[in-house]
């Protein structure tokens, strides 16, 4: 515990100690040579830790060879399932039909061989057989029916993840196989159809799903996570096969309950271990290829060009689920040791068309132009979109119920689109669980492509303010100017933004330009009728003294925008403590506390873990 401790603060100050160094080296004007050769030397230095960090991160989401081409894991599995089935046929016993004269195979030899024998030919016999007892099934067991056909449509995940095994055949035919069998039974035998169904099918999807983190993630500890939960899949169907292989009378006496109840909750328990350290894996390889292949202006880059697509409503209804899935799995993986789980599923967003944007001035300009004329605009920007935070190559997940009203709120149509998570004060060398939050739901939203925009605030330094300046309302100049740069960048058919051209030279960045600032801000607004998210971190901060009341009406704009807009635009509002004037515009039931600290997994471009005491 002690070596653990003195390792953290270790890890602090060199840390304390880089950021001290990195900030005297930025202010070296290099006007001197001393100066001029210490910047060569940071500038050498950030190159070399840089590429060590990438080669760090990459190992996270892909083999070091870059080819992804060992499957020992999967192998090993393979030759498990393989011995497992030569013990069941050595383990013969004698039935009771025996003792009156019946000769009887073992049941775990008849259900190896009636394994062995009924394989189907694939995916495609399989889907084709459950769709030809559909019929039976309806007359007979319809929820056992309806099961086992939510089974074959998620057929496809197993599918893809097999191409990636070697003798993806063997392992499609024992999949296929088992569950052939089962459904067989199930459907001839009513006592059991629906206890088998429910417990086959929990199993299956829970491994399907799982599967897809193999096609992202291709490292040999995902392989081998996702060999060892295939291997608990098939050793839960030969069990479940030689429960019912057994007779009638057998299965009367060695009920569910009292048998294959607690080898499906054993078999349970490990499938969701393993699969929550798979989720855990997704979550920092989706982080580490976004650190790695989008550098910041690569980053920059993207985001531009994801504003400049053009959205119809089923884009947006995929990009929103591919969101939601994204901050899904950091729920499974934040949530290892919690018992409350819940599944979510999507609703479709509204339909949305562009309200028309007139002005009667003459001298009109429109998106376009007026981006042109903004570029200096970003002179005045003290903040964020966010991206700069994740430069360090450090990253953080907030506390399991934070990340389950992320994608609850991200993914579907709740009761209100406004979420604000609060949390106390952390050390610098921390981060605090609303940030997290921020900084999650960002990360979900660029690698689907959902249209938002967002701001991470920040306080100016004092030295940098001209006199009679408020560090609260150049912050705030800061974060509409910002939000004004974010929606100019949106290029779309059918655009009707248009907005006097003096209005938009008015932004100077002085005092009074901030009821231009908003007025041009709520335009944009209201003519980007295709953008989902705003998230703002730190508001806060800028929400007392001299900028309570600018940003009290900034909000009174956003919320009255989020009301009267055609489509879903979902606010995320994160802060460090406490804020009377969000107090007086957020319901008290879209508030969350989160009184955890966020709990960092990559570190340095690492995988982290804080060693427990």
């Amino acid at each position: 515990m002690i070596v653990a401790s003195a390792s953290s603060r270790s890890d602090i100050e060199k840390f304390e100690g880089a950021a001290l160094v990195r900030r005297f080296t930025d202010e070296l004007k290099g006007q001197t040579t001393l100066e001029r050769a210490t910047i060569s030397a940071q500038q050498e230095q950030d190159a070399f830790v840089e590429k060590q960090m990438e080669a760090r991160m990459r190992e996270l989401y892909k083999d070091s060879d870059g080819s992804g081409a060992s499957f020992h894991a999967a192998e090993s599995a393979r030759l498990a399932l393989m011995e497992t089935c030569k013990i069941f046929e050595t383990q013969e016993r004698v039935s009771t039909l025996s003792k009156i004269g019946f000769s009887r195979k073992p049941a775990r030899t008849a259900a190896n061989t009636a394994l062995q024998s009924r394989v189907a030919d694939g995916f495609v016999h399989l889907s084709e057989y459950i769709g030809n007892l559909e019929t039976e099934w309806k007359s007979k067991q319809g929820r056992a029916a309806q099961r086992f056909r939510s089974i074959c449509g998620g057929l496809d995940a197993h599918e893809s993840a097999f191409k990636l095994f070697p003798s993806q055949n063997e392992y499609a035919s024992v999949l296929c196989g088992g569950l052939k069998l089962i459904i067989t039974a199930a459907v001839n035998h009513d006592e059991i159809s629906d206890i088998i169904s429910e417990t086959v099918t929990t199993i299956t999807e829970k491994a399907g799903r799982a599967s897809y983190i193999l096609l992202n993630v291709h490292t040999k500890s995902a392989r081998e996570l996702y060999s060892e939960l295939y291997a608990q899949v098939f050793l839960f169907y030969r069990d479940a096969i030689e429960w019912y292989m057994k007779s009638k009378t057998s299965r009367f006496f060695s009920s569910f309950n009292e048998k294959l109840k607690g080898r499906y909750e054993s078999a349970a328990d490990k499938i969701n271990a393993t699969v929550n350290e798979m989720y855990g894996l997704q979550s920092t390889a989706q982080f580490a290829y976004v650190r790695i292949n989008l550098p910041e202006q690569q980053l920059l880059d993207q985001i531009l060009h994801s504003r400049q697509q053009n959205f119809d409503t089923s884009t947006l209804v995929w990009a929103g689920r591919n969101a939601q899935q994204l901050l899904l799995s950091s729920y499974e993986s934040a949530s290892v040791e919690a018992s409350n789980r819940s599944r979510v599923q999507y609703e479709g967003c509204h339909d949305i068309s562009a309200p028309p944007q007139k002005n009667a001035v003459s001298d009109l300009i429109n998106r376009t132009v007026a981006g042109k004329f903004a570029t200096g605009l970003k002179k005045w920007v003290i903040g964020s979109e966010g991206h700069s935070v994740l430069n360090d190559g450090r990253f953080w997940l907030p506390e399991v119920d934070i990340v389950w009203r992320l994608q609850d709120w991200i993914g579907n149509e709740p009761k209100s689109p406004t979420l604000w998570i609060s949390s106390p004060g952390v050390s610098q060398a921390e981060l605090s669980g609303s940030r997290a939050a921020a900084l999650n739901a960002l990360v979900a939203a660029w690698t689907a492509e959902l249209p938002i925009i967002s701001h991470f605030c920040e306080r100016a330094r004092y030295a940098t303010l001209s006199e009679g300046q408020d560090v609260e309302k150049v912050g705030l100049i800061g974060l509409v100017y910002n939000l004004i740069t974010q929606l100019l960048q949106f290029s779309f058919e059918k655009d009707e933004f248009e907005i006097p051209q003096p209005q938009v030279e008015a932004l100077n960045g002085s005092d009074e330009s901030w009821p231009q600032a908003l007025d041009m801000l709520s335009a944009l607004l209201k003519a980007t009728p295709h953008l989902r998210i705003c998230v703002i971190d730190g508001l806060n901060d800028l929400a007392f003294a001299g900028g309570e009341k600018w940003c009290s009406d900034f909000l009174r704009m956003l919320f009255e925008h989020q009301r009267s807009c055609h489509g879903s635009f979902k606010i995320l509002l994160t802060t460090l403590g406490q804020s009377r004037v969000l107090q007086d515009h957020v319901d008290v039931a879209d508030h969350v506390f989160t009184h955890t600290e966020a709990r960092e997994v990559i570190r340095a471009g690492r995988w982290y873990k804080v060693s427990e005491s």
